[in-house]
C-alpha cells in the first residue's frame, strides 16, 4: 500500500490518525500489509517540504512513524509558525537524534527521496494528496478520496483473502 500525502495537507492528516495508525497496529505491524510513504508535498503548503525532509530525516534515525504522529499532531501550530515544526519534532527525538535530523536536513539524499516520490507520483498519477494505491497480484488499486478504516479494512480483508 503506497500513500501519497502531504504534510500540511488537512486531509492527509485526516487519513493519517483515522486510517492510517489504526492499519499500522492491524496490518503493518503485524506483518499482513507493507506500507509505503511517498512525499507529495504540494507547491500551495510553504512549509510541506520542510516537513517532508524532516520526516526523512527522522526515518533515518528510525523514527519515522513518531515524527509523523509528531508532524500531524502539531500541523495547525507549525502551518501557522513553521518553528513549531522542530519543537513538535523535539518532542519525539532525543537532543541528540535532534542534532542528527539537523545536519541531514538538507541532505542530497534526502532531497532526492522526496524529488523520486514526487516523480512517482506523476506516474500513478497523483492528482490531490493523499492518494491511496494499493498494489495486489500485480494490479495497481486506487482507492477513493476520503476512505475510511472501516473500508480500507473491508478492501485489505478481501485481498488478504484472496478474493
Amino acid at each position: 500500500m503506497e500513500v501519497f500525502s502531504d504534510f500540511q495537507c488537512p486531509a492527509c492528516q485526516q487519513l493519517f490518525f483515522g486510517a492510517l495508525k489504526p492499519l499500522m497496529n492491524d496490518y503493518v505491524h503485524t506483518g499482513k500489509v507493507l506500507l509505503v510513504h511517498r512525499d507529495n508535498p504540494l507547491a500551495m503548503h510553504p512549509f510541506a517540504r520542510d516537513a517532508a525532509r524532516w520526516a526523512n530525516a527522522a526515518a533515518q534515525l528510525g523514527k519515522f512513524e513518531k515524527a509523523c504522529e509528531a508532524i500531524y499532531a502539531s500541523q495547525a501550530a507549525w502551518t501557522a509558525d513553521k518553528t513549531k515544526l522542530e519543537q513538535a519534532l523535539a518532542q519525539v527525538l532525543t537532543p541528540a537524534e535532534m542534532n542528527q535530523a539537523r545536519a541531514s536536513l538538507l541532505s542530497p539524499v534526502i532531497e532526492a527521496s522526496i524529488d523520486n516520490d514526487l516523480r512517482l507520483g506523476q506516474r500513478v498519477p497523483v492528482t490531490s494528496t493523499p492518494t491511496v494505491v494499493l498494489t495486489h497480484k500485480g494490479q495497481k488499486v486506487p482507492l477513493p478520496a476520503g476512505i475510511n478504516y472501516p473500508l480500507l479494512r473491508r478492501v485489505l480483508d478481501q485481498m488478504l483473502a484472496g478474493k
